[in-house]
């Protein structure tokens, strides 16, 4: 490669290189999901987006964040489905003073439930669509 080669360098705000805080929120949203409703999970996070301001995350640090809870969650020793992963992106977000919007949508026959998040309405690296659930809770 020639010196004047330049590699642009993720403009990003959020601390990334923090497996720690990754496995952290990784185990803060499988207890929460093993200990609480939906209904009460729904209060919880409606209480939390209140409590302090929350400047919008960008899709970037929304993607660099899904990969990183992606590849602790390789290490897992306990199955985390979207559910868990997408609460762990709140809460990273949180932790850093951003603000995600979290999904949980349905979908009938047969019947099917998915949480994802999105920043701007636009789901974070999801590998289906999620235009064929109906929204039942976002917050």
């Amino acid at each position: 490669m020639g010196k004047n080669m330049m590699f642009n360098e993720p403009t990003s705000t959020i601390s990334l290189n923090k497996p720690i805080k990754t496995l952290f929120c990784l185990l803060i949203s499988w207890t929460i999901v093993r200990c609480l409703s939906m209904e009460n999970i729904q209060i919880l996070l409606k209480y939390m987006k209140k409590q302090k301001y929350l400047s919008p995350m960008t899709f970037d640090e929304a993607m660099i964040v899904y990969q990183s809870i992606h590849q602790m969650k390789r290490w897992a020793w306990v199955r985390l489905a979207c559910l868990e992963t997408s609460l762990a992106l709140l809460m990273y977000a949180y932790f850093e003073g951003k603000s995600v919007d979290f999904c949980v949508g349905v979908k009938l026959y047969p019947f099917e439930s998915h949480a994802w998040v999105e920043v701007n309405g636009l789901p974070v690296q999801e590998d289906e669509s999620t235009e064929k659930y109906k929204k039942i809770m976002m917050i």
